[in-house]
């Protein structure tokens, strides 16, 4: 289902006041633009979503070149208000992503064209009452609350992962216990924290 007006080529489409379903896959309603839409990994996209809904496997069923990290899978369904400039490996978000997992503030420049190991990105990102040990592989830890900015970020494994962090758990359960309050200054790098904790 579609409605809006249209401008523009089929390789570079404008449609603002846009309302889209596809199926049970996609819900937009906002303002889009496009370059290179004919052209496989150039395509870029400048979209205002008032409301997206989706998942990441629902993506990639329809686009089966978009490539996301395995873990991130798990947000399961979410939806989306804010803004995406960019290609769809290498964009800036901001906004707000409401999922399965929990609510998840961003403001991202992340760059994952050339894989998962080497990508780049730098931001901030709120976490509230976010299922964070879902993503990350640590079962035990559950609700976060957390305000982070991360620069320099290198790696989206667990293994790869190197950035310099500024963050503040404002509380989180881990084990059924809550912990509040801890404050980090440093750098993350493959699984150790090298910095000052409060």
């Amino acid at each position: 289902k579609l409605s809006g007006t249209v401008f523009g080529k089929v390789n570079s489409l404008k449609i603002p006041k846009l309302d889209f379903e596809f199926g049970d896959k996609i819900k937009f309603t906002g303002n889009f633009a496009s370059r290179n839409l004919a052209k496989f990994g150039e395509e870029i996209l400048n979209i205002k979503a008032d409301k997206f809904q989706s998942s990441i496997k629902n993506l990639q069923d329809i686009f089966p070149g978009f490539k996301v990290p395995t873990n991130l899978v798990n947000i399961g369904n979410f939806t989306f208000s804010g803004n995406f400039d960019g290609y769809i490996g290498d964009f800036v978000s901001y906004g707000k992503f409401t999922t399965d997992l929990g609510i998840a503030n961003t403001d991202i420049n992340l760059n994952f064209r050339n894989g998962n190991t080497k990508a780049t990105y730098s931001g901030a990102l709120e976490l509230v009452d976010f299922e964070l040990g879902t993503i990350i592989g640590i079962p035990d830890l559950k609700q976060v609350n957390l305000k982070t900015v991360l620069r320099n970020g290198v790696g989206l494994t667990w293994e790869s992962l190197n950035a310099d962090l500024t963050a503040n758990l404002e509380s989180a359960v881990f084990k059924n216990n809550v912990y509040r309050n801890l404050n980090f200054n440093g750098n993350f790098n493959n699984s150790l924290l090298d910095g000052k904790l409060k």
